[in-house]
């Protein structure tokens, strides 16, 4: 995960989309900058290092500046880009859409599902469709 105060100005020049495009959205960094960069930019481990700061101090600031730890942004991200499948594509396999939401697999969906929303993925999108 990586959070970056970018001026107006600059936005297109670091993402490669103007910012209205992604705008109130959850982007793959692989959806914006392909996958070698991403796999270069995960491969550096020691971002706070980098930064000058320690790994507590950054996820503090972390926590004050999104409201959630980490870990917890990224199991609701996780969580939001499995929702966001399943309503998209409804023929999609449980398994298929873990995978490519980041999960270990299909069961580790689940039980997130099980933590975050208290029911099953298909409940819960069931839920959902008949809310409207």
């Amino acid at each position: 995960m990586v959070f970056a105060r970018l001026h107006l100005s600059t936005y297109e020049a670091v993402l490669g989309v103007p910012a209205s495009e992604i705008a109130g959205r959850i982007v793959a960094l692989e959806d914006l900058w392909g996958d070698a960069a991403t796999r270069r930019l995960r491969g550096r481990r020691a971002v706070a290092g980098g930064l000058g700061v320690s790994e507590r101090h950054l996820r503090r600031v972390f926590r004050e500046a999104v409201g959630v730890s980490p870990k917890a942004f990224a199991k609701l991200t996780r969580f939001h880009r499995a929702l966001t499948a399943a309503r998209e594509d409804g023929g999609a396999s449980w398994a298929t859409i873990a995978a490519a939401a980041g999960y270990y697999d299909q069961a580790h969906l689940i039980t997130e599902f099980h933590a975050i929303a208290g029911t099953t993925p298909r409940a819960l999108l069931a839920e959902l469709q008949a809310a409207g």
